[in-house]
C-alpha cells in the first residue's frame, strides 16, 4: 500500500469504513422479529463494523410496507449497539420517502440514503428534483445510491453534482455492474466534498485503489468481520492480509453468485448460524434444494477459513 493513500484514508473527515447493508428479519406472517434484530446487532457490532443501512435493497425495502419500515428503523435504533444507522428512505411514492426522511431524523439516523424511483421512466432533470425534494425534509447528510440494474435510471454525474449543490451531500452508494464508474465518481467527489462507497463486497480492495473509502454491502451480514480485517489491513497497509481476505470474499461470492439474490444472503448468514428470518419471497422446493447444498457448500468454505 502506498502511504500517500492511507494517510488520504487516515486525515480526511469524510466518512469511510464497513457499513452493513442488514437483511429486515420476519416472520412467516410478514411480521418484524425484534429478537432476531436484536441479535443480529449483537453480532455485527461483534464483527466491528462501523454502521448499518437500514432497509436497503439486502434489506428487501419493496417488500416492506411504509408501516413497518417505520418500525423497523424505530427497532434499529433501539438495539443499535451504538452502530451508525444510515436511512434508506428510497420509494416510489414521495411523499412515502419524505415521511421516512421524517422519521430518519427522530431515529437519530446518521443520515438518508436514496435511489433513483423504479418502475417509471424519469428524465435526469425530475430526479434531481426528486432526490433534493425527499431528502431535504429530513435535515440529515445526504447519500445517493446509486443501482441502475434494480431501479432502471442511472445517476448521471451532471445530476450529483447538482443535487451536491443543494443538499449537505456526504457520500454516494455505487451498486451494478459498472464498476469503471467508481474512478469517475471519486473524481466528483473530490470536487464537490463527498465520499464514494462501493456496492461490490468481494472487489472491496481494488475500488479502494480508485479511492472510494468503504463498502455499503450485503455480504457483511454473514462475514463482516472479514471485511473489517480487510479494510483495517488497508489502513495499515498490510498487503498480505488484504489479499487473505479479498481472496476469502471472492470464493465466498463464486458460490453465491450463482443464486438468486437475497436469498444467498440468508444463506451465507445460516451457513455461519447466524439468526435470520423467513423469506419474503416464494420459491419452489427446486430452489430450495439449491439452498440447502448452498448453505452446506458455505460451511465447508467457512470451516476452511475458520470462520466456525
Amino acid at each position: 500500500m502506498t502511504s500517500t493513500l492511507i494517510e488520504q484514508f487516515r486525515s480526511s473527515t469524510l466518512p469511510r469504513g464497513i457499513i452493513v447493508a442488514m437483511m429486515t428479519p420476519t416472520d412467516g406472517q410478514g411480521q418484524l422479529m425484534p429478537g432476531v434484530v436484536r441479535d443480529h446487532l449483537k453480532v455485527l457490532k461483534s464483527h466491528r463494523v462501523d454502521g448499518i443501512m437500514a432497509m436497503g435493497t439486502t434489506g428487501e425495502f419493496p417488500h416492506l410496507s411504509l408501516e413497518t419500515r417505520i418500525q423497523f428503523l424505530d427497532l434499529v435504533a433501539e438495539h443499535s449497539e451504538g452502530l451508525p444507522i444510515l436511512s434508506n428512505i428510497s420509494h416510489v411514492n414521495p411523499a412515502f420517502a419524505i415521511e421516512l426522511a421524517k422519521r430518519s431524523r427522530i431515529a437519530q439516523a446518521i443520515g438518508v440514503a436514496v435511489m433513483p424511483p423504479y418502475f417509471y421512466p424519469i428524465t435526469q432533470e425530475d430526479l434531481g428534483e426528486f432526490l433534493v425534494r425527499v431528502t431535504e425534509p429530513s435535515g440529515l447528510p445526504v447519500w445517493l445510491y446509486n443501482f441502475p440494474e434494480r431501479c432502471g435510471t442511472r445517476l448521471e454525474l451532471e445530476t450529483i453534482a447538482w443535487v451536491a449543490d443543494r443538499v449537505p451531500m456526504v457520500g454516494i452508494k455505487q451498486s451494478g455492474g459498472e464498476f469503471s464508474y467508481h474512478a469517475d465518481l471519486v473524481a466528483l467527489g473530490v470536487e464537490k466534498g463527498f465520499a464514494v462507497f462501493t456496492g461490490s463486497d468481494p472487489r472491496l480492495a481494488e475500488a479502494m485503489w480508485l479511492g472510494v473509502r468503504g463498502c455499503i454491502g450485503g455480504m457483511g451480514n454473514a462475514v463482516g468481520d472479514v471485511k473489517a480485517d480487510l479494510f483495517e489491513g488497508f489502513l495499515r497497509g498490510d498487503a498480505a492480509a488484504v489479499e487473505l481476505r479479498t481472496a476469502q470474499l471472492k470464493a465466498i461470492a463464486a458460490l453465491i453468485d450463482c443464486f438468486p439474490f437475497p436469498l444467498n444472503i440468508v444463506a451465507m448468514m445460516e451457513a455461519r448460524r447466524l439468526p435470520t428470518g423467513v423469506p419474503k419471497s416464494m420459491h419452489a422446493p427446486a430452489t430450495w434444494v439449491l439452498y440447502q447444498k448452498l448453505v452446506a457448500d458455505l460451511r465447508q468454505l467457512y470451516l476452511d477459513f475458520g470462520l466456525v
